[in-house]
């Protein structure tokens, strides 16, 4: 028998159900609740029983070293319930002449008072396995101890066996722990949270998170470099001759709504703006283009680090436009026309909450007096959660 065993006391017990019994694996100690829910804990000393042994005899002895209780059992074991504090025994072996063979210990003997864990809160509330990474669990509350144990128990099966353990990779003073999950062992639905204190001892948070495969809406918003070249109308080649156009910037957020798998769908709003410059010597002319719109996405996923995206929308397209006359500014004139657009960008993440994109897109204004069309390249950065 080894030279110390530790058993665990409670002092009170409210998260187990009235007549609870239960008992650890190893025997040492097990509690059964009262009808008032307090608990009582039994402490059991063990050894390996000898065939040529009639009975023994454990004498109890207190932390000054007095005799405490004297205990005759036939079996291999006795019971005991103690209150917190240090503690000795000796174990007499008598042989079948009813004689004291030999004597071990004194054998040290501490009893701990064990804590009732308090759950006050449990975060995330949902993980979503669409992402590869193991999943982590926070637990805020009182008395979450070193040692104790987290897991999830599957509200599928309606006998609650189903469980997943948890490995804790962060402790903080009782008052917090972080678990960890393997994605692998985790199924979509409802799970119950459950932490073990060392002693037994055990607190539930009940339905408290959920499983599923995406997040049910994702969000995202970049800004980018947005050129553009003008490619039919008679403004632009009237009065110039440039095909490309470098000033231009864009900004737009937007959401998906819905997802099915590597299929996003959702919807994006945007603003752009564009300046040109040009004319004749004699008489120059200053564009200032805004836009204002709304499109559809669509996307579709390759693995976690790319995807094509696809837009279709429309809005309203500020001109605004401030004449020169060899340094004499004339006349202003602002219109506001509908445009409608299309495009089609790559993007690429790095991490899951970044990305670039790269790509095109087309928009035709209608101008009270004649139609413009362009093609703006798309070079952003964005955002995504």
């Amino acid at each position: 028998m080894g030279s110390k065993s530790k058993a665990l006391l409670a002092a009170a017990l409210f998260f187990l159900s009235l007549g609870t019994y239960a008992q650890d694996s190893d025997d040492d100690y097990f509690y059964v609740v009262s009808p008032e829910g307090e608990p009582t804990f039994t402490q059991r000393i063990r050894w390996q029983p000898d065939s040529n042994a009639l009975r023994y005899e454990v004498i109890l002895y207190g932390e000054g070293g007095e005799t405490l209780d004297r205990f005759h059992t036939e079996g291999s074991f006795v019971d005991l319930q103690l209150k917190p504090g240090s503690y000795s025994y000796e174990l007499i072996t008598y042989n079948l002449l009813d004689q004291a063979e030999f004597t071990v210990g004194p054998v040290e003997l501490i009893v701990e008072k064990a804590e009732i864990p308090l759950l006050q809160s449990v975060s995330p509330s949902a993980f979503y396995l669409e992402s590869e990474a193991a999943k982590r669990l926070t637990l805020d509350g009182r008395d979450l101890l070193e040692g104790a144990e987290v897991e999830l128990v599957d509200l599928a099966d309606k006998t609650g066996r189903t469980t997943v353990p948890g490995t804790v990779i962060k402790s903080d003073g009782g008052r917090t722990l972080v678990a960890e999950f393997p994605r692998e062992a985790l199924r979509y639905g409802n799970y119950t949270v459950r932490v073990r204190n060392p002693g037994g001892l055990e607190a539930l948070a009940e339905n408290a998170l959920k499983v599923g495969y995406q997040k049910p809406v994702d969000y995202f918003a970049s800004a980018g470099y947005r050129p553009f070249f003008p490619l039919y109308d008679p403004y632009y080649r009237t009065n110039w001759d440039d095909p490309f156009y470098p000033l231009g910037a864009e900004a737009g957020a937007g959401l998906y709504f819905l997802k099915r798998r590597n299929v996003f769908l959702g919807a994006e709003a945007g603003a752009a703006v564009r300046y040109s410059h040009g004319g004749i010597p004699e008489a120059t002319i200053v564009t200032v283009e805004t836009s204002l719109g709304v499109q559809g996405v669509f996307a579709y996923k390759f693995g976690n680090s790319y995807r094509l995206v696809a837009r279709l929308g429309g809005g309203v397209s500020r001109q605004s436009l401030t004449f020169d006359y060899e340094g004499t500014l004339g006349d202003s004139m602002t219109t506001d026309d509908p445009y409608v657009s299309a495009g089609l960008s790559g993007q690429r993440f790095f991490g899951k909450h970044v990305f670039a994109e790269l790509g095109a897109e087309w928009s035709n204004i209608f101008r009270k007096s004649y139609v413009e069309g362009s093609v703006s390249p798309r070079l952003a950065a964005g955002v995504y959660y």
